[in-house]
């Protein structure tokens, strides 16, 4: 199905979708690329194939600044990742309207994205939220070993052990990926993503496991409970009792249709009619 497609900005497998109607433009957290949402985008292929009439959308899968195929930014902050993403879009003609999903990391840059008036909505999972969690605690710590990654080699050996040994990442990642990855989790802004949830007024979507290594439950909901407060109906929240930090991957199929759902719901005349049942 050639709506379901990966992009890597400014890579070789760019490609141009022109549908007027919302995308769904998936971030991914890192360490990781475009290939983090396989299994995320099969299960929307799986629904589309048994539901042909179901209006789903395209599905663009970015390698963001410093993963896959694309090269690294200045900076590693949300406000830097975004520009650079939505520009190497704009480039190759791949433009919105747009509803962002942002999966760890990549919810920074999707929150950090909402603002854009072309992103209509947003969808969160396993979300890096509004405080500092445990996976990056003490966040001076992190900062510090971000800042001696780009210096020092020691460190840079030090920070690859730590995301593998201790974070439980996977081998197969390069260890200039991991100290990337840090830089990211250096440079969050929890205080900035609480201004932009206070003035959040689009359509959302949450989905969270309580059993996530590296994201208390409780900062999880402390983010649903923010994003309410933009008003009520607007969003839907899905917390699983398990399926750890990677939803995308083990809740795959219920993910899909619950996006699904919102989707038609918010962004599609068919939900509006009330025809979209999953």
């Amino acid at each position: 199905m050639e709506n379901f497609v990966g992009v890597g900005v400014g890579g070789d497998d760019d490609v141009l979708v022109k549908q007027k109607k919302p995308k769904f433009l998936f971030l991914h957290g890192g360490p990781g690329s475009h290939r983090d949402w396989r299994f995320l985008s099969g299960a929307l292929k799986e629904i589309h194939d048994e539901l042909p009439w179901l209006d789903i959308p395209s599905v663009i899968r970015v390698d963001l600044p410093g993963h896959g195929k694309s090269s690294r930014a200045e900076s590693a902050d949300a406000q830097n990742m975004i520009e650079l993403t939505m520009r190497g879009l704009k480039s190759n003609s791949v433009e919105g309207p747009w509803v962002l999903v942002g999966h760890s990391l990549g919810g920074h840059a999707a929150l950090e994205a909402s603002v854009l008036p072309e992103v209509v909505g947003c969808g969160f999972l396993a979300p890096v939220s509004l405080s500092v969690h445990k996976g990056i605690r003490p966040h001076t710590v992190t900062k510090w070993l971000a800042a001696q990654t780009e210096r020092n080699e020691v460190t840079k050996r030090m920070t690859e052990l730590v995301y593998k040994k201790v974070l439980g990442f996977p081998a197969r990642h390069e260890k200039e990926e991991f100290c990337w990855t840090m830089n990211r989790a250096a440079s969050l802004d929890f205080r900035r993503a609480r201004d932009i949830v206070k003035k959040f007024e689009k359509p959302y979507w949450l989905g969270y496991a309580n059993d996530d290594h590296l994201i208390e439950k409780e900062i999880f909901r402390e983010f649903a409970d923010e994003l309410r407060k933009g008003g009520e109906g607007r969003g839907e929240v899905m917390e699983f009792e398990d399926g750890g930090h990677n939803v995308q991957k083990t809740r795959a199929r219920e993910i899909a249709k619950g996006l699904l759902r919102w989707y038609a719901f918010h962004f599609s005349q068919l939900g509006r009619d009330g025809g979209a049942k999953l």
